[in-house]
């Protein structure tokens, strides 16, 4: 799924707008506008910035699940409960399964989406019914401690 930001400038002597470049605030008092500050579109910033609220844990997965059809499930599930929130389209950005312990992480595209989804714990899929929570601050933290562990070689 991609986002677009509808912010834009004017190219100085032009009437032309650059999407994702907010003009400069300091007007040079002869109506022109001293350059443009390039930005990062505010909807990415706040997809990095939530991305751990916009996530849920679903366990108790069958191993003959993949991606595509856990992302299907809840697309279908969130549209039947109301649970898309955020506007039209589908609520699932991401899923990440690990198939050894038979989880996935789900990647919600708002935080109100993810809390919609808590309601569906205990929901029934493919025969057998799967915890929905909230993911633990001890994964991500452990993930943090493994990206941030040194090199090989520099140790």
């Amino acid at each position: 799924m991609q986002i677009s930001s509808r912010t834009s400038c004017q190219i100085l002597g032009t009437n032309q707008a650059i999407p994702g470049v907010m003009p400069n605030l300091f007007n040079l008092g002869t109506g022109q506008q001293f350059g443009a500050i390039p930005v990062m579109p505010v909807p990415a910033m706040t997809q990095q910035a939530t991305r751990h609220a916009r996530q849920v844990y679903v366990g108790g997965l069958p191993p003959t699940e993949n991606e595509q059809s856990v992302a299907i499930f809840f697309n279908q599930v969130m549209a039947m409960i109301g649970g898309n929130t955020a506007g039209p389209g589908d609520a699932v950005v991401n899923v990440y399964i690990n198939h050894e312990k038979k989880f996935a992480f789900v990647e919600m595209r708002s935080v109100a989406e993810a809390s919609n989804a808590m309601a569906l714990d205990g929901i029934i899929f493919e025969g057998a019914p799967v915890k929905v929570r909230r993911p633990t601050d001890s994964h991500h933290l452990l993930q943090l401690l493994v990206l941030a562990s040194p090199a090989p070689l520099l140790t």
